[in-house]
């Protein structure tokens, strides 16, 4: 982390050699923190899609991260009902309710 934070010139909205982006490792994990600073350090696109067609909104929901749900939320142009780059549609809903999530 230390060596990230050290970084200037860096882009985190690419992915590395399985597909993965540093957002969604932050969204699956679930430390808000990071998430925070991935989209205020560093600009990151919270609305963005790794390779695998899941956008962190999915994977923080899928993972019962409520923290993380938030964070993404508070990024006033996320659509949770936007279909990924297939035309497939990723809606959170289901999977907020499995893990009681009320605000989702």
């Amino acid at each position: 982390m230390k060596v990230l934070l050290a970084q200037k010139d860096i882009n985190l909205n690419t992915t590395n050699k399985n597909g993965t982006m540093p957002l969604s490792i932050a969204a699956y994990n679930g430390p808000e923190e990071v998430v925070m600073m991935l989209r205020e350090r560093f600009n990151v696109d919270l609305n963005t899609e790794a390779e695998d067609r899941q956008r962190p909104l999915l994977i923080s929901t899928c993972h019962g991260h409520q923290g993380v749900v938030n964070v993404i939320f508070e990024q006033n142009e996320i659509n949770p009902y936007t279909p990924n780059k297939y035309g497939q549609a990723n809606s959170p809903e289901p999977h907020a309710s499995v893990k009681n999530m009320k605000e989702c």
